[in-house]
């Protein structure tokens, strides 16, 4: 029947492999494409990997430097404690000076204040009255000095050029070679010269 023919064979088209299954099958059977896939699974993990080291690191860093925040903090709370103990100390002791009167504190001597307030003023008079009589003196021992200094560069005669040595001439050394012979023959104490004879005359 016409009718049957039509659908067998609409069926048997049906049940055709498509196009995307034959490419499919036809990759599944190429190595390489294996392969592929493979090295396209193991770079997805290896981008995981390193963003979760990333994220490791950034976490890690900011834990190191939240802490070296919380000691710098620490270590400023502790210096603004000192200076606050040190700034009520000073306002303390300021608040038992008042202005035209002055109070012993600790440390201080009310002997030696009393003293200072009776002899202070003659005392810094005394000091000021040697400082400038030392200036006067420093200066004028420095005056004397430099004076001296002068008057001894004044008497020593500064040196000249040595002259030049002479200049023998032959003349002049054999003059000089029988002068040195006839010193040679003068008499020496304790030496007898042999007598020279004297010429004789003719009777």
């Amino acid at each position: 029947m016409p009718g049957s023919d039509s659908s067998g064979a609409s069926a048997r088209w049906l049940a055709l492999p498509s196009g995307s299954d034959v490419a499919r099958s036809l990759a599944d059977q190429d190595p390489n494409v294996g392969v592929l896939r493979a090295s396209e699974r193991i770079q997805k993990l290896t981008r995981a990997v390193d963003v979760l080291v990333a994220r490791d690191f950034l976490v890690h860093e900011d834990a190191a430097i939240l802490d070296d925040l919380e000691v710098y903090l620490a270590s400023l709370e502790s210096e603004v404690k000192k200076a606050e103990t040190q700034s009520e100390e000073l306002r303390g002791k300021c608040a038992l000076l008042r202005p035209g009167q002055r109070r012993s504190v600790a440390g201080e001597s009310a002997e030696v204040s009393a003293l200072w307030c009776e002899y202070g003023e003659s005392m810094t008079r005394l000091v000021l009255r040697h400082s400038a009589r030392l200036v006067e003196l420093e200066s004028a021992l420095a005056a004397a000095a430099a004076a001296a200094a002068e008057t001894t560069e004044r008497k020593s005669p500064t040196p000249g050029p040595l002259p030049p040595p002479p200049v023998l001439r032959p003349s002049t050394a054999a003059s000089t070679a029988g002068a040195a012979a006839a010193a040679a023959a003068v008499d020496v104490p304790g030496t007898r010269t042999p007598p020279s004879k004297a010429p004789q005359t003719a009777a």
